[in-house]
């Protein structure tokens, strides 16, 4: 039941922004990712020609494709998470409740629609082991965040032992990544410890702590579905860079895999950041940045291009959710 007081607090941060505001700082946001794109055209970052010219590219088909595909791996992944806890559902209905998550990930500012509608649909349809589901969503993000590290991490160790990069920005980026793989699995250990997890249990309200403990029993014991989940993490993360090598290759520009793997997670990451309304701009400033630190100037123009195949895929799940009627409880849940 611990993951019950998210949306209550989301709730009360929303109920601090009046009605009659939250049009006006959407407007803003479009606003200020209008700005970011204008500056990146003006200072010769973005080249805006290449959209135009290659409209008709068979290639966009290919990156549709590719988007598309992430589904099947992260929605492997949510089940096997949720078999973990005992939860049944068909993969069918939990590859729609991604799509559309998707959808939302657009309308809502940081990412945060995803989360809370595919929470939405996985509370309602398990009525029987509610927290235990829940917990399922914020584990799912965990373990998508932890394998991007794991692929930051392995490409930095690549980049700083076969590049000279000391004294340079990227060599403080290229610690962050490696120290934040560590620090996440050296969480992720010290939960199998009984010392630690009481202690968690402790510190929590009475009333939680007997769901919280049989939640983190279960993922301790079954290893298998935690050891998978995290395997289709990487399979999608994979895909999400394949993305940027298609992408590249529209604009005939050769990416170094290792490059690629340690840029995009920063890249990512800058997108969830709520300043404009699904990163849009901010995203593209990080690519230009950080592409050019590697004598890549066109960060700007693979990460736009990339965008473009994240909104039409982003708004196919609108229509997933258009014509989806979720029904009763399936009787697999428990």
């Amino acid at each position: 039941m611990i993951s019950l007081r998210r949306p209550k607090r989301q709730k009360a941060r929303l109920e601090k922004v009046p009605m009659s505001k939250r049009p006006a700082i959407l407007i803003l946001k479009f606003l200020f990712a209008a700005a970011l794109l204008v500056w990146l055209v003006r200072s010769d970052q973005l080249d805006l020609s290449v959209l135009k010219d290659d409209l008709t590219n068979p290639l966009h088909g290919l990156g549709l494709l590719l988007i598309l595909s992430t589904l099947l791996p992260q929605s492997l992944r949510w089940q096997w998470l949720m078999k973990s806890q005992g939860i049944a559902q068909p993969l069918s209905r939990i590859v729609k409740w991604n799509w559309i998550g998707e959808f939302f990930a657009l309308t809502l500012p940081g990412g945060a629609g995803t989360e809370l509608s595919r929470g939405f649909y996985v509370y309602k349809n398990s009525p029987d082991s509610r927290a235990a589901a829940l917990s399922t969503v914020v584990m799912d993000r965990l373990f998508g965040l932890f394998s991007l590290l794991f692929v930051g991490a392995f490409s930095a160790l690549i980049i700083v032992s076969t590049r000279p990069i000391s004294n340079n920005p990227m060599t403080w980026l290229a610690v962050i990544l490696i120290l934040s793989f560590v620090a996440g699995l050296v969480c992720w250990g010290m939960i199998y410890l009984g010392a630690v997890r009481s202690f968690i249990v402790k510190v929590i309200p009475l009333k939680y702590s007997d769901h919280l403990e049989t939640i983190l029993e279960a993922y301790i014991k079954n290893s298998r579905p935690i050891l998978y989940a995290f395997v289709l993490s990487v399979v999608n993360q994979l895909l999400i860079l394949g993305l940027f090598f298609v992408s590249a290759l529209m604009l005939d520009i050769h990416l170094p895999w290792e490059v690629v793997f340690f840029v995009v997670p920063y890249v990512l990451v800058s997108n969830v950041i709520p300043l404009t309304p699904s990163g849009i701009g901010v995203g593209e400033v990080a690519a230009a940045y950080l592409f050019l630190q590697f004598d890549i100037p066109e960060g700007a123009a693979i990460m736009l291009i990339v965008r473009l195949w994240l909104i039409a895929f982003q708004l196919s799940g609108g229509l997933v959710f258009l014509f989806y009627q979720d029904k009763r409880p399936s009787p697999l849940a428990s």
